[in-house]
């Protein structure tokens, strides 16, 4: 969803971020530079075992975020 359709929806404030590094580790640090409340990950369906060998980036999120989070498959 972009952004116009994201605020309809009800978001109070979207920002796109783009960096060159690891994504969990980035979504990390933003959501706590940011005080973030929620985070809302897509998952790619590895699976636990899969996804822990491959480096499952929602599995990090989840694992080491302050915050509150959910994964949509």
């Amino acid at each position: 969803m972009h952004r116009k359709g994201t605020v309809r929806a009800g978001a109070l404030k979207v920002n796109a971020i783009a960096q060159h590094s690891d994504p969990a580790s980035v979504i990390l640090d933003v959501a706590q530079h940011e005080k973030i409340d929620l985070i809302i990950l897509g998952s790619r369906g590895l699976g636990t075992i899969k996804g822990l060998f491959r480096g499952s980036v929602s599995n990090k999120v989840n694992q080491l975020s302050d915050c509150c989070c959910i994964t949509v498959k």
